[in-house]
């Protein structure tokens, strides 16, 4: 499942880029306030008045009931540059295990300005609604994750990131994953070299917890960074390596917030 990012200043053209490139079909759910306003009530006042209530439950009861039948979400959101709050959620989504793909449209200025002059009353600028986008999208991330059979195994941290470990269950199988915050994007990796695409992380699958996690301490140095969760689950594992870990490493500098995790 993945959850696509469709970004663009306004007049970029992201909703016609949506409708031609995401026809209706059972494979994917297309998270847009705006248009489920007009769906219901065939206007967008209902945005700014008490009737964004329903609007808003209609969302996000859609949003998530595609989600638990592992459809892919596609959102529209108006950004111009850097935009903190966009990247809060998509690591969100990517700490609970959902893949992520950002696409930028981009256009000249006078051409989106002119767009928007020209546009009708079925036009709705999606810049009026972007904090209730995501407010609601992170909403229905979190109502997901609540009631998937899905765990975190561990985050560890250091100044340039985290590195999250996790367990869940796809298409009845136990699947053990971990991903780092390095890159806001990542995706499980394809069948095919080919298949990869530029600026994303691409993560490796394993069907069970031994090799994995024999997979992260190889990749990277876990017990040199701080811990920042450890699920209880799965501490004598990691009581063991660490161990093996300082024992392998005698002048290492203990960090006392593992032994706080670990005992």
């Amino acid at each position: 499942m993945k959850i696509t990012f469709v970004i663009g200043a306004a007049g970029s053209g992201k909703t016609s880029f949506i409708r031609n490139k995401y026809p209706k079909s059972e494979k994917l759910s297309v998270f847009d306030l705006a248009r489920t306003s007009w769906d219901l009530f065939q206007d967008y006042q209902a945005l700014e008045d008490d009737r964004s209530v329903d609007v808003y439950n209609k969302c996000s009861e859609e949003g998530f009931f595609a989600m638990m039948d592992g459809k892919d979400l596609v959102v529209e959101y108006c950004a111009e540059g850097h935009d903190d709050e966009l990247f809060s959620v998509i690591n969100q989504a990517k700490k609970a295990g959902i893949r992520a793909e950002v696409i930028c449209l981009t256009v000249d200025a006078d051409v989106a300005w002119e767009r928007v002059q020209k546009a009708d009353s079925t036009y709705y600028s999606s810049s009026q609604i972007k904090e209730d986008t995501l407010e609601v999208l992170s909403a229905v991330i979190e109502d997901y994750v609540f009631n998937q059979d899905f765990e975190k195994i561990c985050e560890v941290g250091s100044d340039g990131g985290s590195v999250s470990f996790f367990r869940c269950k796809k298409l009845g199988k136990e699947v053990f994953f971990f991903s780092t915050d390095e890159s806001a994007l990542f995706d499980f990796a394809p069948g095919f070299e080919f298949e990869k695409m530029p600026g994303v992380a691409y993560v490796d699958e394993f069907t069970n917890f031994r090799d994995a996690f024999e997979a992260l301490l190889e990749k990277y140095p876990i017990f040199r960074l701080y811990p920042l969760e450890v699920n209880p689950k799965y501490k004598r594992e990691f009581k063991e390596a660490y161990n093996n870990f300082l024992g392998l490493n005698k002048d290492e500098m203990k960090d006392e917030r593992w032994n706080q995790f670990l005992n």
